[in-house]
């Protein structure tokens, strides 16, 4: 079909921009970035704002596509190569796509000419509109569906891995270490909410558990200043009682073993004294997402507030 639509344009049976729509249609976006370009420069189509609106839409969406694309084949081995693919495309269409290697993963953000010269244009264009709303859905699913942000925390978690594994001397494997120890508990903690629709076994769930804490004990030795250390806790004592409200009058929630790992909260604004100890109170939340306070002299944690 497309060698077909390509032979009548090049015969002019098809007008420019009905090509590139087109092109856009069947997904060939690469085809279809250049000529909305071509549209674009092109003196014909100079007064025609409706299909000026259309091209910049296409060039911004072309983007959005071509960003996922090279987002599925980041790693390691070919980052330097899809750089320089994402810098020919900011050279032959204007349109940034920007791979960042922070040492905590390979992210892929992207920013549009296109948008804002068309925002600029015509703010009241009905193609912003379309723009915005698939902005906000793709944001939405992430913070909305737990079963696709679980997915996509997997996905991250093993870029971690693969990066903490083929560089190990690497100078950002402090942070990489802090970041996978981190989603690591995250993922633990999605996964016992999730157990039914993950069709997770207990022992699949206990792993992440397990995984998670050899690193937060890791974390915790090497790097006790770190922003990961300060909002976990590993519990020090055997059968610490967790409470509803931070007194040791409130009901108990449950009781937790020794060497559990707990994410921290909150702390009591003051010390109080309990015998003759003295501690803060700490809220925490464990893995199966229980909620609740226990006194601080049970717990090893350097958390100091919010």
């Amino acid at each position: 079909m497309i060698a077909i639509l390509l032979a009548a344009g090049i015969a002019g049976a098809v007008p420019l921009h009905e090509q590139c729509r087109d092109y856009f249609n069947f997904k060939d976006y690469d085809k279809a970035l250049e000529l909305a370009n071509r549209v674009l420069i092109s003196p014909e189509y100079k007064n025609n704002r409706d299909i000026q609106e259309e091209m910049y839409y296409i060039i911004n969406e072309c983007g959005d596509e071509l960003a996922e694309q090279i987002q599925k084949q980041v790693s390691p081995t070919n980052f330097d190569r899809l750089k320089l693919k994402t810098a020919d495309y900011k050279k032959k269409f204007k349109i940034s796509i920007d791979i960042e290697q922070d040492g905590f993963y390979y992210d892929v953000s992207y920013k549009h000419d296109a948008l804002s010269t068309l925002m600029k244009m015509n703010p009241q264009s009905p193609w912003i509109e379309i723009i915005r709303l698939k902005s906000l859905l793709r944001i939405s699913r992430y913070s909305l569906d737990p079963l696709y942000r679980f997915n996509e925390d997997m996905r991250t978690l093993k870029l971690y891995i693969t990066y903490i594994s083929n560089y190990p001397g690497s100078q950002f494997k402090p942070n990489l270490i802090l970041k996978a120890a981190d989603l690591y508990f995250n993922l633990f903690e999605q996964a016992g909410m999730l157990k039914n629709q993950l069709n997770y076994s207990e022992a699949e769930i206990n792993n992440l558990y397990e995984k998670s804490k050899d690193l937060y004990k890791f974390v915790l030795r090497n790097y006790p200043d770190s922003p990961v250390s300060r909002y976990i806790g590993e519990i020090r004592m055997d059968k610490v009682k967790l409470r509803k409200e931070p007194n040791t009058k409130s009901p108990i929630i449950k009781v937790i073993p020794i060497g559990t790992l707990v994410r921290v909260i909150d702390r009591s604004e003051t010390k109080y004294g309990l015998g003759n100890m003295y501690d803060f109170w700490y809220k925490i939340r464990l893995g199966d997402g229980a909620e609740g306070w226990i006194y601080g002299v049970y717990m090893n944690t350097s958390f100091s507030g919010r």
